[in-house]
């Protein structure tokens, strides 16, 4: 995941709807090893994946400490499903009230609102800078 990289499924938009977080976070590009390690220049892929999760956490716990708990799991478990799993969980319950309010405020009779807003945000900068012009014009001469 990186804001950087063109790729549109390379990032978490504050607004992506839950569908969109998980086939994001589903087809994040990791290697082909089964195991889960914390190495950002040898396994980028499942290091950002760590890292998302653990910003995500209350407490956050050091990388090597959150690739430990994925590394126990049973055999049976697919461990970077497992990972994935985990930050798309992590990632809906971080966002979605963000998405939610953002929705709320994106609606027709909230557009209104929000209009009204900057209009009276407009108005109060324009008399805070009619103010500054009088005062500047004064000192020049003006």
């Amino acid at each position: 995941m990186s804001k950087s990289d063109t790729n549109p499924l390379s990032t978490l938009l504050l607004t992506d709807p839950p569908s969109r977080i998980h086939r994001k976070v589903s087809q994040a590009l990791t290697d082909n090893d089964s195991s889960i390690t914390y190495s950002p220049t040898t396994r980028p892929g499942i290091s950002n994946l760590l890292d998302i999760l653990r910003h995500l956490q209350p407490n956050p716990p050091a990388p090597k400490d959150l690739a430990d708990e994925f590394n126990n799991m049973d055999a049976g478990v697919i461990k970077v499903k497992a990972l994935k799993s985990a930050v798309e969980d992590a990632v809906q319950k971080e966002l979605g009230p963000i998405r939610e309010a953002w929705e709320e405020l994106m609606r027709p009779k909230e557009t209104d609102f929000l209009r009204d807003v900057a209009d009276r945000g407009k108005a109060r900068a324009q008399e805070s800078a009619e103010k500054t012009m009088v005062e500047v014009r004064r000192v020049i001469g003006l």
